[in-house]
């Protein structure tokens, strides 16, 4: 018993570095990145940046349906307070679109697997349309 302690403590024992790289690679998959590059192409490029631009428009519709832009940020209305720099950049006018911008970037870790998610579907969809296409126009 005292063996199979001692096994599982060495074990289950890992440098930072280890631990860090072993969560690394397997969040950040580059060998599957890369297959999947090769594999779709430009398409999932272009499903990424669909879904990138359609996510900034949703932003910027909402912004500029008035949501509260103080309340999505958490920032607190004090009156004795002057607003840093940022505060009055984000909530003055003529900034919608570049908070539109930032919320979108904030969106980063939900559009990303979106797009991986979405882009096989894509791809397909494509390949039937040109395939179809390219056959109508030999006839």
């Amino acid at each position: 018993l005292e063996e199979i302690w001692k096994d599982n403590l060495d074990s289950t024992t890992m440098t930072s570095t280890e631990t860090a790289a072993s969560s690394s690679a397997s969040f950040l998959n580059l060998a599957a990145l890369k297959e999947g590059l090769k594999k779709y192409g430009r398409t999932g490029i272009y499903v990424y940046l669909g879904v990138s631009f359609s996510v900034t428009a949703g932003w910027y519709v909402a912004i500029e349906r008035n949501v509260d832009v103080k309340k999505l940020l958490g920032l607190k209305d004090d009156p004795n307070r002057e607003p840093s720099w940022m505060e009055s950049l984000l909530t003055g006018k003529g900034s919608h679109l570049a908070l539109a911008i930032l919320c979108s970037k904030v969106c980063v870790p939900i559009k990303v697997p979106v797009a991986v998610a979405m882009t096989p579907y894509v791809h397909r969809l494509k390949e039937q349309f040109f395939k179809g296409w390219a056959m109508k126009a030999k006839v």
